[in-house]
């Protein structure tokens, strides 16, 4: 399991001719005021969140 922190930023992940355009991040939260904060961040670092 990958934790927020854990994850590269999309500087990090363009950085190694990597796109975030096609990265897909499937959310599993079952509160639903976590799972949108979550969404929200992912969001505003251009990820797609399923």
């Amino acid at each position: 399991m990958i934790t927020l922190a854990e994850m590269p930023s999309p500087s990090a992940i363009d950085a190694v001719n990597c796109s975030t355009e096609n990265m897909r991040i499937l959310v599993v939260e079952d509160q639903s005021q976590i799972a949108s904060f979550i969404r929200k961040g992912l969001e505003e670092q251009g990820m797609v969140v399923d």
